[in-house]
């Protein structure tokens, strides 16, 4: 089954509201975009400080979703990347957890309401 990075990370942002106690539907608009910005930074979301999972793991996933990679690093200005980089594949993970991020949580948002 191909991992869905959209439905992984909108998991992982409904956890952490629930784990801070944030409604999400009482945010107003700064509070809404202090939000993504913390998140941003939150590694258990897009894995900005330290990875979201073993580099052997991301690898799997990317392979699973290799138009989604070259899509995303190609909109965050990543034409070109040094194959012999470190934990290139959590860096490209990353990427696109973060290229994601503004959608997923804007889907939890309107699931909130919906819900």
């Amino acid at each position: 089954m191909k991992y869905d990075y959209t439905q992984a990370l909108m998991s992982d942002i409904e956890d952490f509201l629930v784990m801070n106690d944030i409604n999400i539907c009482n945010l107003n608009e700064e509070e809404y975009d202090n939000l993504y910005d913390e998140l941003w930074d939150v590694n258990s979301i897009t894995g900005n400080l330290s990875g979201y999972t073993t580099e052997e793991q991301a690898a799997e996933w990317i392979g699973q979703n290799l138009r989604l990679a070259f899509l995303a690093m190609l909109e965050n200005g990543y034409d070109k990347i040094d194959l012999t980089r470190k934990n290139l594949a959590t860096f490209i993970d990353t990427i696109i957890r973060t290229y994601l991020l503004s959608d997923a949580l804007e889907k939890v948002k309107e699931s909130k309401k919906d819900g």
